[in-house]
């Protein structure tokens, strides 16, 4: 792999592993390596998956909903662990909500 900036290109650089940023391929491939997450969260709960986001949600109502979403949130992290990826900490967010 190379760089070209301007007419400019970098030296050759060899790459073991992962495909370049911005590549043509690289939203395609993506969405082939999580295609199977929804299949992880099951019926447990409710999972959008967008570009290289996904939103996992439930709605609770009893303390075992509550066990279920974390067995789910179990799930996902050994999927994660599986697949050798990392969560961005700093996109993470957990919304709660109450309705009375």
């Amino acid at each position: 792999m190379r760089i070209r900036i301007n007419n400019k290109f970098s030296s050759w650089s060899y790459i073991i592993s992962g495909i370049a940023q911005g590549s043509i391929l690289g939203p395609l491939l993506f969405i082939f390596f999580i295609n199977d997450l929804p299949e992880v969260c099951g019926e447990v709960s409710n999972i959008f998956v967008y570009a290289e986001d996904a939103k996992l949600f439930k709605h609770i109502q009893t303390p075992d909903d509550r066990s279920k979403l974390q067995n789910m949130f179990n799930k996902v992290q050994l999927w994660i662990y599986k697949w050798q990826l990392s969560l961005n900490f700093d996109k993470c967010v957990t919304v709660s909500m109450v309705v009375i």
